[in-house]
Order: structure tokens, then sequence, then C-alpha cells
């Protein structure tokens, strides 16, 4: 029993090696343009190169978050590279991408080891979008107060002109008068002395519309 567990584990290294052995060596990616330089809305191209002698392959790329490749595509039969194009990226997109290769030999289809990885991090809109919103919020709050504040001192200074005006006809509606004796003895009637004065204040602080 311990010969028959020992050649079988010979078999599955045996096998693994083959395995291993059948695939096409890796390939290599990397960005066309620097990471660090990456914003939202950007354009991300990632080349995909094997081996010089493995032309006109077909290559996938892939992230590691992702079961099935994301993009395929062919190179020219006197090529080994392609360029994958991510157009538009968001924070969404952010990840590990790596790329492999097919070739056929003879009647079968060989894939490569996969490529070493490459990280692409898009920024989101981070802090600035919560500040903006909330000083936007905090100005609008502001606006509101002052409105309310003027609204009030408005409506306070029509109440009183109002009540001024009140005062003032209330005053000069029912004119009082004065009988003096003249110089030859004769009586005559003399107006309010302020009538004039506070029917001219009353006139300066009519409000619109009591016209």
């Amino acid at each position: 029993m311990p010969s028959r567990k020992a050649s079988l584990r010979f078999l599955f290294l045996v096998a693994g090696s083959l395995a291993a052995l059948s695939r096409a060596p890796m390939p290599l990616a990397y960005l066309a343009t620097a990471a660090e330089d990456i914003r939202t809305g950007d354009s991300i191209s990632i080349c995909c190169t094997a081996p010089s002698t493995y032309l006109g392959s077909w290559f996938d790329l892939l992230r590691t978050d992702v079961a099935e490749p994301l993009q395929s595509q062919q190179a020219p039969h006197n090529q080994h590279n392609v360029t994958f194009m991510l157009g538009s990226v968001t924070a969404g997109d952010s990840g590990h991408y790596y790329c492999r290769y097919h070739y056929v030999n003879g009647t079968a289809l060989v894939t490569s080891n996969p490529s070493n990885m490459v990280e692409i991090l898009v920024p989101g809109p981070g802090w600035f979008l919560p500040m903006a919103l909330s000083v936007a919020g905090a100005v609008l709050l502001a606006l509101v107060l002052l409105a309310v504040v003027v609204t009030k001192q408005v409506k306070a200074r029509r109440q009183q002109i109002r009540r001024d005006q009140d005062s003032c006809w209330t005053e000069t509606g029912f004119p009082t008068t004065e009988i003096r004796q003249g110089s030859h003895g004769q009586s005559r009637d003399l107006p309010p002395p302020r009538a004039t004065e506070e029917a001219d204040f009353c006139h300066l602080h009519q409000l619109p519309g009591d016209a």
C-alpha cells in the first residue's frame, strides 16, 4: 500500500510538470501611461507582449476579481504584441490587471502562463465633493436666514410707518380751534399749530398703495 501511494504521488508530480512545460512563457504587461497620472474619465492603454517567436497569437486581458477575460484580440500575423484600451475609466475600474496569450501547437491550443500584474488606481471624488456640498449647504442656509431677517425687518418697518400714519390721521382728523380776541375785540378761529407739520410727516411716510 505505501508503494502504491508513492507511485500515485510520483505520477501527479510528473503530470504537473508536464502541464507546466506545456504552457508557453509568460507575456509582459505594462501601462502606456504613468499610473500616477490616471484620472477619472481618462483612456488607459495596457500593452501585452509575448516572446518574439509567438507571432499572431490571441491575447486576453483579465482582472483578478473577474473570472472571464475583459477583452480578447489577435495580434497581426507578423507581430507578437497587442494593446488593450480602457476608455473613460472610473473608480470602479481600479484593480490588478494581467494578460495571457494562446497559440496553436499542431492541433492543440496552448495557453501561456499569466503575465505580471499591472495595478490601476483611479481616484474617486475623494474629500472634494463632500466638502463642496457642505460649503454649498452652509451658504444656502446663510442666504435663507438672511432673507428671513431682512423680511422681518421690512415688515416691522412697514408696520411702524403704518402706526405712525394712523396716529397722524387721528390727531389731524378732528382739528380743534382756538378762539382768541383780536386787537379790536373780535374773535377769530386759529388752526391747530402743528397740523400742517403732522400732515407733511404723514405724507412723507405714506406707504405705497395708501395714496
